[in-house]
């Protein structure tokens, strides 16, 4: 993503870190995560960042558990007591 020791090529990037994340890798998913809530190389999205930090720290990534908390800090609105308001069983 940065270049290091490389290319920056933001966009090749963003493409194996979701590769590792769609395999489980939880530093990816971290990492794809702080993406999406910086919109480096993807389209800004809080909640989807937000969803992707939380499940790394239910791994036990302890960098996610670390940012979790930062951002829960910084963005306390985006963290509903009642997350389960998709239940109308109409």
């Amino acid at each position: 993503i940065h270049g290091e020791g490389v290319e920056k090529n933001l966009k090749k990037g963003v493409e194996l870190i979701e590769m590792a994340a769609k395999q489980g890798n939880e530093q990816a998913i971290e990492n794809l995560g702080i993406l999406y809530i910086h919109g480096e190389g993807v389209e800004q999205n809080l909640k989807k960042g937000i969803e992707l930090i939380e499940m790394a720290a239910k791994q036990g990534n302890k960098r996610a558990i670390e940012n979790l908390e930062k951002i829960k800090e910084a963005y306390p609105e985006l963290f509903s007591t009642n997350k389960n308001n998709n239940s109308n069983n109409n």
